[in-house]
């Protein structure tokens, strides 16, 4: 009866195995947030010290904004993980990736500062 089959049936180890993956990605995901959660609270830890002191600084109020966002989603994340799902997981890499592209968006940095701002935003997103 081969050829009466669909080509876009899967064999139950193939569905096995792709559920497998996705519990991995989520459990990696989960991971990331509360590594990124603790990075990211030490960078406004940083950030308000800068502030308080006024130090020159070619960070910008915007960039400074999306940092508290990223925290914020970060901290969410982690401290609410029924939040994190196998269908939510690319609704929030999608919200990462949206504020990490804000930070370095010319409208949000320097001239001074978007080389480096484009480096930030390369290695949050994990290249």
């Amino acid at each position: 009866y081969k050829f009466c089959t669909s080509k876009n049936q899967q064999s139950p180890s193939e569905i096995a195995v792709e559920e497998a993956v996705r519990v991995n990605r989520l459990e990696h995901f989960r991971d990331f947030c509360t590594a990124a959660r603790l990075m990211f609270a030490i960078i406004v830890g940083f950030t308000c010290v800068m502030r308080i002191f006024a130090r020159e600084r070619l960070h910008t109020v915007t960039q400074d904004a999306v940092i508290l966002m990223l925290y914020f989603v970060f901290m969410v994340a982690d401290m609410y993980p029924r939040l994190l799902n196998i269908k939510t997981v690319n609704v929030w890499y999608s919200v990462i990736m949206l504020l990490s592209s804000l930070y370095h968006a010319p409208m949000a940095t320097t001239g001074e500062y978007l080389p480096v701002a484009s480096t930030y935003a390369l290695v949050m997103g994990g290249i």
